[in-house]
């Protein structure tokens, strides 16, 4: 239903018109505002014309010209405050330029040419306007934290509800450029000479500015003595995906069949990104995953988030990180820059400034959200291209070059568990994976989250460690790895007892099971030398499953592989049976508790009973009244009805209250009640035995026939995914155990499933 619209009135002079009077004035045929004008200027006494109603328009505010345009079907009048609407928003604007020069302060650096400047300045003012999360402001004197929603600003203190505050009391502080000063626990903002400890910090920094001082010296070491192009040229110019996410989000956000594909290219460069939510996103969930892709004359910006968990908070919190890590970087590139050029340090130093500011503010979020990133900037030196930047976490960072091999640029560490993402913004960053790369024509880097590096691995497809060994050695990928080589023609025992996948890591979906236990005995028992061979097998394998990929549209083959292969569809289906398990143990559970709870009231009933004389004595003594009083009369006939109730009485009303305690019979009272509970639990524990065992056969039972109704599809996953013929000696011998005990399939399958998360890449491709 559409609200109805009170249009308001406007004011010529001392008079008060109506929306509807103006309108006769204005457009129409001549002769008909004619006689409207004389009209009105006859009982009114005031006369309009088309260039008084635009006079009119320029000193009425925002609000007001928003409701006549609502209410107005006047063409003239429309035009008239669109006109007006544009140019508030253009000096609006101006005023946002002016202020980020101010902060940049050009005059040190200059581009080559001031319309490159004015075409960063556009840029860096829309991503200004982007969701970024909470802002650092000054209010009375100290810094606080304020998030604008819909009730206006709000100061978010860390653990307590937020606190309404007025905007002109804040005097808001720009963290991209802002001085910073490290301290142990805190950081310390230089505001106009004057130092200020920022609000409600503590967390310790000692690992943060150890991670980010070694990226910014691996970075310097690699790129040492080259000289990057920061360039906006004639010709040259800006492009993102903003518009293009803004309008699909609410389509692909929370719709796990809906996915975001968009290419952004020039003359130097074709990408492509791809989001999509994880397969099995219950509803009222979010994709946690956001990325960025800008185009900045010849140089690219490429980044991809992953936030925590799957609330709207996870969606907000990655899509603000995004944004306000891309404005400091592009902020700080900015200010770095010498004439347009770019060294190594520059480079490092801008993305370490952007990763510090940007953990400034997540760990400060009231309700924090720990994200993991991977960036990386494309930029040219001479005739050359570099990719430069970081991997975080379990974000990943591969290259797939135009000869078709393939290089793991951020691998994890084979032991790590899916639950544990690494080093995370907001929840501590310990160690930062650098990133630099000579990329050729032809050559792909690709960026992505858990979604899309997890499913690159061995363990997410069914691999143990000895298959991957021989299936690297059969592809003659142990060539120029000769420890492996020789390892692979005289395996040790160590590595021939490796026969599950959750040999990686036992840190899997079921750390109780047999073959974790099995898993962490094995990994407890390697030597120093063994984890490193398993680590280079573990690479090696990502590195070899992109090189099987074709690179011609190697965005949409990894998409492919990483939501709908068989190995995702396999994990799907085992959580969706793991649903299944689950609502019908939660039925056995709720029909057992209602047969436990019917026994115990039976037996309270008979106690009670027993004991009513009892019970409406101490009453008497206890509220020293009459036992033919009203009060009392009243209350023992509800017991006789429920004897219970006398004994909930006790429980409660007796018990809870002050003004029993000195009664005469109320400790007695308290020992019959202890006595009467100790009767209960006394009796009902046989018949809690029995249903406990009733509870784990008919679960037994429950589960035993869901995996036999559902036999035949483990089979065939089991034959998707290990690409063995069903009349095969290991599939035989297989198959056979699962006939005797069904559950085997779904556990066998749960190690060897992949991995369907929410899905984030980024492939640039440079021409």
């Amino acid at each position: 239903m559409t609200s109805k619209i009170d249009p308001p009135k406007i004011m010529f002079g001392n008079k008060e018109l109506t929306v509807k009077q103006v309108e006769s004035c204005v457009g129409g045929n001549l002769l008909g505002r004619t006689v409207n004008r004389i009209i009105l200027g006859i009982t009114k006494q005031v006369w309009i014309n088309d260039q008084k109603v635009a006079n009119k328009l320029k000193i009425l505010d925002g609000d007001t010209l928003d409701k006549i345009y609502k209410a107005t079907t006047n063409k003239i009048i429309k035009n008239l405050i669109f006109e007006q609407r544009t140019k508030v928003k253009m000096a609006n604007l101006q005023g946002r330029k002016i202020a980020i020069i101010e902060k940049l302060d050009p005059s040190l650096r200059l581009f080559n040419h001031p319309a490159e400047y004015v075409k960063i300045v556009e840029h860096i003012t829309r991503l200004a306007d982007l969701p970024r999360g909470i802002v650092l402001a000054k209010h009375q004197d100290k810094l606080v934290w304020v998030r604008k929603d819909q009730e206006g600003w709000k100061v978010i203190p860390p653990l307590m509800e937020p606190q309404s505050v007025k905007e002109d009391e804040l005097e808001f502080v720009d963290v991209d450029t802002v001085e910073l000063e490290f301290l142990q626990k805190d950081f310390v903002l230089d505001l106009k000479g004057k130092k200020y400890p920022s609000p409600q910090n503590g967390r310790n920094n000692e690992s943060l500015l150890k991670a980010t001082k070694e990226l910014k010296e691996k970075i310097a070491e690699s790129g040492q003595g080259l000289q990057f192009k920061f360039s906006i040229g004639q010709g040259k110019s800006i492009a993102t995906l903003d518009d293009a996410l803004e309008a699909s989000e609410s389509g692909f956000v929370a719709n796990k069949d809906e996915r975001f594909v968009q290419a952004l290219t020039h003359d130097k460069m074709n990408g492509m990104a791809i989001l999509q939510a994880k397969g099995y996103l219950p509803e009222g969930e979010y994709c946690a995953d956001w990325v960025a892709l800008d185009n900045i004359g010849d140089m690219t910006i490429a980044i991809v988030a992953d936030a925590a968990g799957n609330k709207k908070s996870s969606h907000d919190g990655s899509l603000e990180l995004t944004n306000r890590f891309r404005q400091i970087l592009t902020t700080q590139l900015v200010k770095l820059q010498k004439n347009g050029n770019l060294s190594s340090e520059d480079i490092g130093e801008a993305l370490t400034q952007a990763i510090i500011r940007a953990e400034l503010v997540t760990r400060s979020e009231g309700q924090m959200v720990g994200s993991t990133m991977a960036c990386t900037i494309i930029i040219p030196s001479g005739e050359k291209r570099y990719a430069i930047g970081f991997g975080l976490g379990d974000a990943r960072v591969m290259l797939k070059k135009e000869d078709g091999t393939a290089k793991d640029l951020t691998p994890t560490n084979f032991e790590s568990p899916y639950s544990d993402p690494g080093p995370t913004f907001g929840a501590g960053i310990k160690k930062i994976v650098p990133i630099f790369q000579e990329l050729r024509n032809g050559d792909t880097i690709l960026l992505g989250s858990d979604g899309f590096g997890d499913n690159m691995e061995a363990k997410s497809l069914g691999k143990t460690p000895i298959q991957v060994l021989k299936e690297l050695d059969l592809a003659g990928k142990l060539d120029n790895h000769p420890k492996l080589k020789a390892f692979a023609k005289n395996p040790e025992e160590w590595i021939l007892q490796a026969t599950s996948p959750s040999d990686w890591t036992f840190n899997t979906r079921r750390d109780d099971s047999e073959e974790a236990a099995k898993a962490r005995e094995w990994q407890g028992s390697l030597s120093k030398e063994s984890k490193a061979l398993l680590q280079e097998l573990h690479t090696l394998y990502s590195e070899h499953l992109l090189e099987e990929m074709d690179g011609a549209d190697i965005a949409d083959t990894i998409y492919t592989h990483c939501t709908k292969s068989p190995f995702i569809e396999a994990s799907l289906f085992v959580l969706k049976m793991e649903e299944s398990a689950k609502a019908k143990a939660a039925d056995i559970d709720q029909r057992l508790k209602s047969l436990y709870q019917q026994e115990k009231d039976r037996i309270l009933d008979e106690l009670c009973i027993e004991n009513l004389k009892k019970y409406k004595d101490f009453a008497i003594q206890l509220t020293d009244l009459d036992g033919k009083s009203e009060e009392l009369t009243q209350l023992f006939k509800s017991w006789d009805e429920d004897p219970k109730l006398a004994h909930e009485w006790f429980s409660k009303d007796v018990r809870l209250s002050d003004k029993f305690k000195d009664r005469p019979g109320y400790e007695e009272a308290g020992q019959l009640k202890l006595q009467i509970d100790g009767m209960v639990n006394e009796k009902i524990s046989p018949f809690s035995a029995t249903l406990k065992a009733q509870q784990e056969l008919e679960k037994a039972q429950v589960l035993d026939k869901l995996y036999r109704e559902n036999l035949e599809t483990y089979k065939d996953f089991a034959i998707q995914t290990t690409g063995l013929d069903k009349e095969s000696e290991e599939l035989t011998h297989l198959f056979a155990s699962w006939d005797v005990i069904p559950e085997e399939a779904h556990l066998w399958l749960g190690y060897r499933a992949g991995k369907p998360d929410d899905f984030s890449l980024i492939a640039v491709t440079v021409k």
